[in-house]
């Protein structure tokens, strides 16, 4: 997730779009990687980050409150480095985001 940020950011910095949003979708689990910090501070003013909830979630109670700090921990990150955080239940609220 925050390597497929950071890419992100850098391509829209680049572009002149006129707003810049991000679209997760993914059940936010973060692979380990070599040389990519997951720490690093992000400069995302002006950006909106939209994450699609995820449905194939097991009803486990233990998974889904790993998802939703896994969330949680994605929400805080985002609106630390100034964006907007929105989670969405469906693509059909695309809509709305864009």
């Amino acid at each position: 997730i925050c390597g497929g940020m950071l890419q992100a950011i850098e391509t829209l910095n680049r572009s002149e779009a006129a707003h810049k949003t991000i679209l997760i979708l993914s059940n936010l689990k973060e692979k380990p990687a070599i040389g990519i910090a997951s720490d690093l501070p992000l400069q995302m003013n002006g950006y909106t980050v939209v994450v699609l909830k995820t449905q194939g979630l097991q009803p486990d109670s233990r998974d889904m409150k790993l998802y939703l700090r896994r969330v949680e921990y994605l929400r805080r990150k985002v609106e630390g480095a100034s964006a907007r955080f929105r989670i969405i239940e469906d693509l059909h609220q695309m809509k709305e985001v864009l």
